[in-house]
């Protein structure tokens, strides 16, 4: 025996009998650390991996020991070729049946680092990574960057199976070696509409609930916010306004990964993009952009060839890249020389010949493909003949390749195989137990025989597909009866295990309860999926569960129960199309919820379906069937007694008259919910005071239009040259809005009283006031709708007091932002203001075309016929359009006096004799 050698046996010998002693006089974390030791210097001790299982189990870190049986089972698969022992299983099965404990977490940046490191085991224990060094080299230079203060964002492509999640594994333990702390999170085909999924997951698998300190570190109005995304982990109320505003959420999420940073360089590590919702992939642009300076690592990794389909994620990519903030990775196929290496790597056999033929075998079956290559290997070990050569695509290999192994595994494994299939992404032993409707001591079997098998592996306290292909074909094989039983015993399943808490669960149980045809259930929970959407300013998401749960109402008997519930859901649908500006959508949903309404001769229903089409109507520029509809609305409310539909009737009331120029009669709608309000106090309500979905909030509607009447009465004053009363009103606007409505409130008090001030003519408290509303509604969500009106206002100003060149890229922005929402409401005032802006910069051809190829577009129906009378007056009095309160009788006349304005400067220029040229 070598020195070398003997010094070997004598550690192992010194460190063994230390764990002992260590064990006995109940000093846990020492012996923890002793057995990791052990493990360093023989990872085939397997008495010392039941041990440290053992310790982990005993000391609550339960997702540390099922870990630990996956350690130990890789290393004795890679390095023997054998199965644990039975008592070694045994305790794992043990284990697996504990009721999950939350753990007292050590305080302090290096006491969490080293908790990290003490709980994950490195990528050696995994399967050596082949092939990657260039792309491993390029990653840690971006880890080491990202230490030391440069915070960047690193985009890693690559088909299915190609070894993204291995690569960013790899790249995590490098992370934790140098005491970053690293935070994960994974996106879910079948969870594509949770809002926000891969960053909740992310932050949930932080155990940031174990932290003390974290919640007297953030400010109440952040804590607030990102109550509304992990309710569950820093146990803050989401703020009671009825809307929300996506950049506070942003800014929360942004905050609280900035306080993280301060106290240790982070990685963040967000898997399967592809399948994230749209916010996600929004806040991860931002993320971006604002934590440069920070020693932080955004990892992002998704299926190249599903990129097509989300574009929402490739502008995100975009923007970053323009910014130089942004680093993209493809990963390709292994090359043959590496594919012939990882069979080696994980092959196992020492017939030299055997395992050419085998390698052969691979390259021909996977063409370099990590994953298929890895699943070969294991069927070629498990003694399941794949043929190769083909001509299958890669998806149909993997599937014969796969579903051959899934049967070789015992009826149990196939029976929890399938039921975790259904579950669709990471779950609970106590969630697969119940759903597969065993014993809790079979299915612990079962699930040590799947994970041994590497069909799943733990997450935390968690279990999931080693790979989501592995998922698709179990579920494949599932048969269509089968299947829907599986999904309602999941959800059934889901609602007992988290019954004092099932907001958190909606979708899911919307969608199993929906694919079990359980179609009353079904829309009952994706309902509450669209408000918990809404509430995160989710719109597109919330749109999503809301057409699901109409779906699922349609398949339902047809009664007076069910037209209402579709009424009240299109309803909300609405609300949540609002904010994405998809007003034509809203109006086809409300044509469907007015023949339902005169149907069942339900007056009230009617009455609010017409006062959401003459919202949506005016947002498009039919300002005179605006009208008529929020009319309508007002006349039935008053027909029932119905304060709060009177109210709002008169809010959209005043918004038509508004844009039609009508101001005395705009007023009359604002003073009359003046007297509607007087000795009320509406208060809002919070999200779980809300009912399901069949009814709307009481009271919601009230707090919205009561700071919405203010506004349009301070507008209505402005125009009416009436500064007194607009001034006395504009302060109790920017008093009380916020307060009232959140920054939904803030936004619109700020854009009225901005543009009072712009009309009144003192442009310095104009700009003051709408430079600090422009923020609030340009980042999009719920507020976006208010950007174009902001924008404008504020351009005027800058046109008026001389920052041209300001206005005019301003002016342009409102113009492409109304355009590309399809907000038409006060467009002819966007592009008035946009020409006039470039009249007073001189650039007089550019407002000539502005008008000119406007005129239509602003009001149809409009026409302007005094072109004479202004061309003769524009050029002796401008700027005109910025000030001047138009009769709106006459929508086009500011464009038609911009075109005349344009008309006579160019045909003096061409007249003068500088334009004539010398003789």
């Amino acid at each position: 025996m070598s020195e070398r050698e003997r010094l070997r046996e004598l550690a192992l010998e010194v460190l063994a009998r230390l764990l002992v002693h260590h064990r006995k006089g109940g000093s846990p974390d020492a012996a923890v650390q002793t057995a990791l030791k052990l493990l360093t210097l023989d990872p085939l001790q397997e008495a010392v991996h039941r041990a440290l299982m053992g310790l982990y189990a005993d000391t609550g870190r339960r997702e540390a020991a099922l870990r630990q049986y996956q350690h130990c089972v890789r290393v004795l698969q890679r390095e023997l070729g054998i199965e644990p022992e039975a008592v070694t299983k045994v305790l794992y099965q043990e284990i697996l049946r504990q009721r999950p404990r939350r753990s007292v977490t050590p305080t302090g940046p290096w006491a969490r680092a080293t908790a990290y490191l003490v709980e994950r085991q490195p990528a050696s224990g995994e399967t050596e990574l082949v092939g990657r060094s260039q792309e491993i080299e390029q990653l840690c230079a971006e880890l080491t960057g990202a230490a030391s203060g440069t915070g960047r964002v690193v985009a890693v492509l690559g088909e299915a199976g190609i070894g993204k999640s291995r690569l960013v594994g790899e790249l995590a333990d490098h992370a934790t070696r140098r005491g970053m702390a690293v935070l994960i999170g994974r996106s879910y085909e079948s969870e594509q509409i949770l809002p926000f999924g891969p960053w909740v997951d992310a932050l949930r698998a932080g155990h940031l609930a174990d932290d003390a300190e974290l919640p007297a570190r953030l400010t109440p109005a952040v804590r607030a916010e990102l109550a509304r995304l992990v309710p569950d982990i820093l146990g803050g109320a989401a703020p009671a306004a009825a809307t929300t505003d996506m950049r506070l959420i942003f800014e929360s999420v942004t905050e609280l990964l900035a306080y993280l940073t301060g106290r240790q360089p982070l990685l963040c590590v967000l898997e399967d993009l592809h399948w994230a919702d749209e916010m996600s992939a929004r806040l991860v642009a931002f993320v971006g952009r604002r934590l440069v300076d920070q020693p932080f690592l955004l990892v992002v990794t998704a299926r190249e060839e599903e990129l097509a389909d989300v574009p929402t994620l490739r502008q995100a990519f975009a923007d970053l890249r323009r910014e130089s903030r942004l680093t993209t990775l493809a990963l390709g196929p292994l090359s043959r020389e590496d594919t012939q290496r990882l069979v080696r790597v994980i092959g196992r056999s020492g017939d030299e010949v055997a395992l050419d033929r085998l390698a052969d075998h691979v390259w021909a079956a996977s063409e370099g493909n990590p994953f298929v290559a890895v699943e070969t290997v294991r069927a070629h070990a498990e003694g399941t003949w794949v043929a190769h050569g083909s001509g299958l695509a890669i998806p149909e290999r993997v599937r014969e390749i796969v579903g051959r192994r899934l049967e070789r595994l015992s009826e149990r494994g196939q029976v929890l195989s399938a039921v975790a299939a259904v579950i669709g992404r990471e779950f609970e032993f106590a969630l697969l137990q119940r759903a597969a409707g065993i014993e809790e001591e079979e299915t612990a079997v079962g699930v040590e025989e799947l994970v041994r098998r590497g069909v799943l592996h733990g997450r935390g306290e968690r279990f999931d597909f080693t790979h989501d292909r592995i998922r698709e074909v179990a579920y494949a094989r599932i048969i269509a009866p089968r299947r829907k039983l599986i999904h309602r015993r999941v959800a059934e399943g889901i609602e007992a295990l988290y019954a004092g808490d099932l907001d958190l669960h909606s979708l899911a149980l919307g969608l199993h309860y929906r694919d079990a045809d359980m179609w009353d259930s079904a829309a009952r929970h994706l309902g509450n999926a669209g408000f918990t959407a809404r509430e995160r300013a989710a719109n597109r998401e919330a749109v999503a569960c809301f057409n699901e749960a109409l779906r699922s109402l349609a398949s339902l008997p047809e009664d007076r129960g069910r037209a209402e519930r579709v009424i009240d859901t299109i309803l909300h649908k609405e609300t949540a199309l609002m904010g994405l500006g998809e007003f034509r959508q809203s109006i086809d949903g409300l044509r469907e919820a007015e023949i339902l309404a005169r149907g069942l001769g339900d007056r009230r229903r009617l009455g609010r379906v017409f006062g959401r089409f003459a919202y949506n109507l005016g947002s498009l520029g039919d300002l005179e069937r605006a009208t008529e509809n929020a009319d309508q609305a007002r006349a039935i409310a008053i027909e029932l007694s119905d304060s709060r539909s009177h109210f709002a009737s008169n809010v959209v009331r005043a918004r038509a008259l508004y844009a039609r120029g009508d101001y005395r009669r705009a007023m009359e709608a604002v003073r009359e919910n003046d007297a509607l309000a007087a000795g009320a106090s509406p208060h809002p309500i919070g999200a779980r005071d809300r009912p399901a979905v069949q009814e709307l909030p009481p009271g919601q509607d009230r707090i919205h239009n009561l700071s919405f009447t203010r506004i349009w009465g301070v507008l209505a004053l402005a125009e009416l040259g009436e500064f007194a009363e607009g001034i006395r009103r504009s302060d109790e606007a920017l008093t009380v809005a916020a307060a009232e409505l959140g920054r939904h409130g803030d936004v619109w008090a700020h854009l009225g009283v901005g543009r009072l001030y712009l009309v009144k003519g003192d442009l310095p408290r104009a700009i003051e006031v709408l430079e600090r509303g422009l923020p609030m509604c340009e980042v999009g969500g719920d507020l976006a709708v208010y950007f174009s009106r902001t924008a404008t206002s504020l351009g005027g100003a800058y046109a008026l007091a001389g920052r041209l060149e300001e206005a005019v890229a301003m002016l342009e922005r409102a113009d492409r932002h109304a355009g590309s929402i399809g907000f038409a409401y006060d467009h002819a005032l966007v592009v008035a203001t946009l020409g006039e802006a470039k009249l007073l910069a001189d650039r007089v051809d550019d407002a000539a075309r502005e008008s000119d190829g406007r005129r239509g577009p602003c009001v149809s129906s409009a026409r302007s016929p005094c072109d004479v009378g202004y061309r003769m007056l524009a050029p002796l009095a401008p700027p005109l359009t910025l000030r001047w309160r138009w009769p709106r009788s006459a929508r086009c006349a500011p464009c038609s006096l911009i075109a005349g304005s344009a008309w006579a400067r160019r045909t003096a220029a061409r007249a003068s004799p500088r334009a004539r040229g010398p003789r």
